[in-house]
């Protein structure tokens, strides 16, 4: 039986580097204390940050330790795994497939001189929940659906108390009919530069989450004086 620590001492330098730490680690343990880079420091700090169950588990890191067994320790493993490894052991107990909760697991672990534990896979709900990151308002949603009823058959005026969210409840409308039309060009009026930018992000972040293609956004507001022949047939203009 072999302590894990041993072969992790036996790997050196580069391959404790390569497939225990990696190398913005090392580069960090330099500049804050070069002393911290030895293999015995760096096998210490290996021990603290993964547990012996996870290496063995990982084919990388498990192959790695195997691969520093001394000769001795390879073939007594090789034995009490009962595989036949003729002169190189490692080829053999490197090979093994050490699948999760199998026998062979079982003596990995007993050879190590560890405690086997149970591999569980995460449990899954039945039922999940999807969570809306930016849920609208059920008064937004109410205006949403009537504002789509009539936009087909008139004219529409859209009134709402101040701070209730028009500028967000309209984007998503004109989010929708880019989705219905494709060649929809959409005039968005307002009295501020402020304002103008406001209904620019609201777009954005209505189109970021339903849309399925670029769309042109001109500013015809304050600096900005975008030529109108650059106009294409489809795109949101804001002016004010």
């Amino acid at each position: 039986m072999v302590g894990i620590g041993t072969p992790l001492l036996n790997a050196g330098r580069t391959k404790l580097q390569d497939v225990f730490l990696s190398t913005a680690c090392i580069d960090a343990l330099q500049v804050l204390n070069p002393e911290s880079i030895k293999p015995t420091e760096m096998v210490e700090l290996i021990l603290k940050t993964i547990h012996p169950i996870e290496m063995l588990r990982d084919r990388k890191m498990r192959n790695a330790l195997l691969d520093s067994l001394n000769r001795n320790s390879a073939l007594d493993l090789a034995k009490y795994l009962g595989i036949t490894s003729g002169d190189n052991p490692y080829k053999f107990i490197t090979k093994l497939k050490f699948y999760k909760n199998s026998d062979y697991e079982q003596k990995l672990f007993k050879f190590f001189e560890l405690e086997w534990e149970e591999y569980k896979t995460a449990d899954k709900r039945d039922i999940d929940v999807a969570v809306a990151d930016r849920p609208l308002f059920d008064h937004q949603i109410a205006a949403i659906v009537e504002l789509k009823r009539k936009l087909d058959k008139s004219r529409v005026l859209l009134h709402m108390p101040t701070g209730s969210g028009k500028t967000r409840t309209v984007m998503r409308v004109v989010a929708d009919r880019f989705l219905d039309n494709c060649d929809e060009l959409v005039i968005w009026l307002a009295y501020s530069g402020e304002l103008c930018e406001q209904a620019i992000e609201e777009f954005k972040e209505a189109w970021k989450y339903t849309g399925n293609s670029e769309i042109p956004i001109y500013r015809f507001f304050g600096s900005h004086n975008t030529d109108l022949i650059k106009f294409s047939k489809r795109g949101l203009i804001v002016a004010g």
